[in-house]
């Protein structure tokens, strides 16, 4: 039990140390715990050091082994460096620190800048679909104001946009694939993806494989263009008829301006005389001698 004891103690020991050797990047998670190295010339130990922020002031002041000022949430190491126990959002900005031996010559200067990013949320993706069969999906993300917040977009895993604008608008015809689709929101130390939300809007139906909008206009066109054909139909019947009509009625004003040189009150007509009623068989018949016969 003790020796179990010992080795908990020493696993302890080497992860502290672990953790006390980690320095502090340019972007940090909230929460990190992190140092900020403080460098002297020749590695001098210093006699009086001093830290500040370009916002909050004074950090540490340490004169002597004693310590003037200190802020809350930080610790000086042995050697001067800033030790950050957990860095919030406030840490954010540029640190500055001057290093000053027993003489107050200054043996040690510099400034190192970190930013402090929360962790992203888990993004979730909304669907919007529209009268005209198209889509416009929307990667929300609750309660989160961080400006350095990107959105990247996939199609069935593949990247499709990447950039802050949190929406992506999609045709009808992307509609009609009922693809996957997926966001991931980022920033330089932290990332989380939506779930796969496969886009299928009821507004847009089928007929046979096909946008039933797409059957309506086929349909109108050809109902259109049958109904132009029986508009040129009755128009040509209309003007044969015009044409026969027309002939007949200047054959119908030839006729009548022929002159008709018959009498209707008057008709002439010529009468062969009948031969003599007795006559002897030897006797020759004088040629009929035509007369005029007026009948009134």
């Amino acid at each position: 039990m003790i020796f179990q004891f010992s080795l908990l103690l020493i696993f302890c020991g080497f992860t502290a140390l672990s953790v006390s050797t980690e320095t502090c990047g340019k972007d940090l998670l909230v929460g990190t715990s992190c140092i900020m190295k403080l460098r002297t010339k020749n590695n001098e130990k210093p006699y009086e050091i001093k830290w500040t922020h370009d916002r909050n002031g004074d950090i540490i002041r340490w004169r002597d082994g004693r310590i003037k000022v200190k802020a809350e949430g930080v610790s000086k190491e042995e050697d001067g460096s800033l030790r950050f126990q957990s860095v919030t959002l406030k840490d954010t900005g540029t640190y500055t620190y001057t290093a000053f031996n027993t003489d107050g010559t200054e043996i040690g200067k510099g400034e190192a800048e970190i930013k402090v990013y929360e962790k992203v949320p888990k993004p979730t993706v909304k669907l919007n679909c529209t009268a005209d069969g198209n889509a416009a999906l929307s990667c929300d993300v609750e309660n989160s104001k961080d400006p350095s917040l990107n959105i990247s977009w996939y199609e069935d895993g593949k990247l499709i946009q990447n950039e802050i604008n949190p929406q992506v608008f999609l045709s009808s015809t992307q509609v009609q694939e009922n693809k996957p689709y997926s966001c991931e929101t980022h920033n330089p130390v932290s990332r989380e993806k939506s779930e796969n939300v496969t886009v299928s809007c009821p507004g847009v139906r089928k007929l046979f494989d096909f946008d039933i909008w797409i059957m309506v206009g086929i349909l109108s066109g050809g109902s259109a263009l049958l109904l132009l054909l029986i508009c040129v139909l009755l128009i040509c019947i209309i003007c044969a008829c015009c044409k026969k009509h027309q002939q007949d009625h200047e054959e119908f004003g030839l006729a009548d301006l022929t002159p008709d040189h018959t009498d209707t009150n008057t008709k002439t007509q010529i009468h062969a005389q009948p031969p003599p009623l007795h006559q002897d068989e030897d006797e020759e018949y004088p040629t009929p001698i035509p007369y005029l016969s007026t009948k009134t």
